[in-house]
């Protein structure tokens, strides 16, 4: 320490100072210190015996001394191994530090590959439902062409049986000519009337020809007609699915990164809060022991200044020299203050990591487990989709049944009745043939 500009004084009588300041200090706690002339008087006179005392209180003080040194040095070995035995609980504390790290960066890759795999999943799924959708589109697309060519088979049948009930009464008519005015020519008006009605009955035969590969044509191109459409009508829905996908892939990415955003901005907020409540402690602290230090020093100076000014002037008082604050004691106090407070601030780091680490990873199975209700959800979703999707299928299966079914009622019954209607005209034409073989016969018989 400087004495703040004043001259160091003699050894000699520092030595004798610091003899007399000794025995002050070894007196005070064992024996009352008197303020009158007398007791300085009787200890002035003796002098020999004052000595041998001071001698034997002096070693006494040098054995206590060193005894304090051994104990302080034991002391200070004891938190060096202490501070040994911290800085190895510190290292494998920042080893598992490392490996929680190092296993929460592996835990959160898995989470990142599980929900990319999910993804690709959810995404097949979508691109399952859109083409079972375009499917149900073109299969009922393909069950109103078939309706459609139905109808058209139906009205062609129609046409057909009407054509034919045409014929019949042609060849019935032709066979049933009218009754002729002159009886001496019979056979060649017959003859003709049947000439006729064949003619006529093959022009009719070729225009219902004609009609029918008009009508089949016409079918043919409203089919194509029909498939072009139901082409674009599929691209253009194709098209439109893939851009909804790619529109609620793009939303739910912009939605997930401002989570993700707004998630880290208050981690780190919180971190922030921490690490400024932790300086702000750690500052208050050192502040503390700056101005015990400060104190200490002060101290020091005043009482080394009181001392040189009264040996300076000769005036000893029985108490000696004021004692000084600052010694060996009050220096192994700072160095323990200062070793406690490394230690404190390594405990603080400590605690602050594995408060970030439990903060991590409480943040990271909250992560977890909103990302498995989202699954979850989206797995309950498309089992409900699939469900309505199957019911759909089961409905529209028994609807085709059921129109398969009332279809081949109705064309049973239709064959029923062109085959009733078919027996009714060949049994007509039959018996009108019979008719015309018996009046051919009168006729003969009566032209003879």
């Amino acid at each position: 320490m400087d004495s703040s500009g004043l001259p160091p004084p003699a050894p000699g009588k520092l030595e004798m100072n610091d003899t007399e300041t000794k025995a002050s200090r070894i007196r005070q706690p064992s024996l009352p210190i008197l303020e009158d002339d007398a007791d300085n008087f009787i200890y002035e006179d003796d002098g020999e015996s004052n000595d041998e005392d001071g001698n034997s209180e002096l070693c006494r003080y040098i054995q206590t001394l060193e005894k304090e040194t051994h104990e302080l040095e034991n002391e200070i070995q004891q938190l060096k191994d202490q501070n040994a035995s911290q800085q190895l609980k510190f290292q494998t504390a920042e080893r598992r530090i490392e490996m929680l790290e190092a296993s929460l960066k592996d835990a959160i890759n898995t989470g990142d590959a599980f929900r990319q795999e999910k993804d690709v999943v959810l995404a097949v799924q979508a691109s399952e439902r859109e083409r079972m959708a375009s499917f149900v589109a073109l299969l009922e697309e393909a069950q109103n062409r078939y309706e459609d060519a139905e109808r058209a088979r139906q009205s062609a049948i129609f046409k057909l049986s009407s054509l034919q009930a045409t014929r019949a009464d042609a060849t019935s008519q032709s066979l049933l000519p009218p009754v002729p005015k002159a009886i001496s020519t019979p056979r060649n008006s017959t003859s003709s009337v049947i000439l006729n009605g064949s003619l006529d009955l093959d022009e009719r035969i070729e225009k219902y020809k004609r009609d029918i590969e008009l009508l089949r044509q016409k079918l043919e191109l409203t089919e194509e007609q029909a498939a072009e459409r139901q082409k674009m009508a599929v691209s253009l829905a194709l098209h439109e699915a893939q851009l909804d996908y790619s529109n609620v892939v793009e939303h739910m990415r912009m939605e997930c990164e401002r989570r993700i955003n707004e998630w880290r901005h208050g981690e780190a907020v919180r971190a922030k809060e921490k690490e400024s409540a932790l300086d702000e402690d750690r500052y208050s602290i050192r502040l503390e022991m700056k101005y015990a230090l400060q104190r200490s020093q002060i101290d020091q100076r005043v009482a080394f200044l009181q001392a040189q000014t009264e040996f300076k002037t000769g005036k000893l008082s029985s108490h000696g020299l004021v004692e000084s604050d600052f010694s060996i004691g009050t220096l192994d106090e700072v160095l323990v203050r200062l070793q406690l407070e490394q230690v404190r601030t390594r405990r603080f780091e400590a605690l602050k990591k594995a408060l970030l680490i439990r903060h991590a990873m409480l943040n990271q199975a909250a992560k977890e487990l909103f990302c498995r209700w989202r699954i979850q959800a989206s797995n309950t979703k498309i089992l409900r989709l699939n469900a309505v999707l199957h019911m759909y299928r089961i409905v529209l299966h028994f609807e085709s049944r059921k129109k398969l079914k009332s279809f081949n009622k109705w064309r049973d019954q239709v064959r029923q009745l062109q085959a009733q209607n078919f027996q009714a005209q060949a049994l007509s034409c039959w018996n009108r043939m019979i008719a015309v073989e018996r009046i051919s016969q009168v006729i003969r018989q009566t032209t003879r």
